[in-house]
């Protein structure tokens, strides 16, 4: 997550909707939080409870901004976030996961089977559903502007002229990978429509 008090903006930071390369654009523009595991600490206590001291995690919810920061800054602050085709998220995320040896998480999906049965691992943890991402504390998506990855470069400029902000962008933590489609059977396909099916519909993408 980014917050500038400079430019008014509140960024929501979904993984693989390049939002590492959103993040690098801005970051000058955005408070500096603390990074210390102090700070990781006092967290999971919610302290320190001036928001420019919080330490925000990287891929937070929205509504951790809302219960941090003031009412009236909160509100006014412009909210945006990027989302992108739940086939195509899961199968990049397959594929940095097998990429990247770093993380504990990373060398069990590199020793799954197949793709299959990464969709059952993804499935059982619950994870990964956008349109959480973006609630506040009344259940409802809250951001002002919901990007697409599928036009990341049209809707960032559109986000950058809203906010006064150069609008280059590099292309950055990026794996590339065969079409989505051919990950999938029909099962595998209908396994991702039933479980992420809020988001599908929130942001109307289709297989």
């Amino acid at each position: 997550m980014l917050i500038s008090d400079d430019k008014q903006f509140i960024f929501v930071h979904i993984e693989k909707t390049a939002g590492t390369s959103i993040t690098s654009a801005l970051q000058a523009h955005s408070i500096q939080f603390p990074t210390s595991k102090w700070a990781s600490l006092q967290r999971n206590f919610g302290y320190p409870k001036d928001y420019r001291r919080f330490k925000f995690p990287m891929h937070c919810p929205l509504v951790t901004a809302q219960q941090q920061m003031p009412k009236e800054r909160f509100d006014a602050y412009y909210k945006f976030a990027f989302v992108r085709n739940p086939w195509d998220r899961l199968v990049s995320e397959y594929n940095a996961s097998i990429k990247k040896n770093r993380r504990a998480r990373h060398r069990k999906i590199k020793a799954m089977a197949n793709f299959g049965e990464y969709i059952n691992y993804e499935i059982k943890r619950d994870k990964l559903h956008q349109h959480r991402m973006l609630l506040d504390q009344n259940g409802d998506i809250a951001v002002d502007k919901v990007g697409y990855f599928e036009n990341l470069v049209d809707d960032y400029t559109a986000i950058c002229t809203h906010l006064g902000l150069n609008n280059h962008l590099s292309k950055l933590n990026a794996f590339s990978h065969a079409d989505y489609r051919s990950f999938y059977n029909d099962n595998t396909r209908q396994k991702v429509a039933d479980h992420w099916a809020t988001d599908i519909s929130a942001f109307n993408y289709q297989f």
